[in-house]
């Protein structure tokens, strides 16, 4: 299982590093990144960099998929929390307005 470290500024996924003895990789989810599945380990590759890390690509990905539902899942809220104060914004102007 892959940990999700949130934080204020942009949320990572920590991998393990295939070839340095417990050493993690916070994985900025923002890159644009080649993922390449061996029989052992994955390669990670940006920035004219590569990284051997032991989650399967498929692991990865899903990690990711999880962050973008949840980031999803928290703009529908803040969406529908809107509209529901905007809705009793409008309502109160409607009533001053009777008035």
């Amino acid at each position: 299982m892959i940990n999700i470290t949130e934080n204020k500024w942009r949320p990572f996924i920590e991998l393990t590093l295939d070839d340095v003895d417990n050493a993690k990789m916070y994985f900025d989810v923002t890159k644009r990144v080649t993922l390449i599945q061996t029989d052992s380990y994955t390669i990670i590759s940006f920035d004219s960099t590569s990284y051997h890390v032991k989650e399967s690509a498929k692991d990865i990905i899903a990690a990711v998929d999880k962050l973008i539902e949840a980031e999803q899942d928290k703009k529908a809220e803040q969406a529908r929390q809107y509209m529901e104060e905007t809705m009793a914004r409008a309502a109160e102007t409607a009533k001053k307005l009777e008035k």
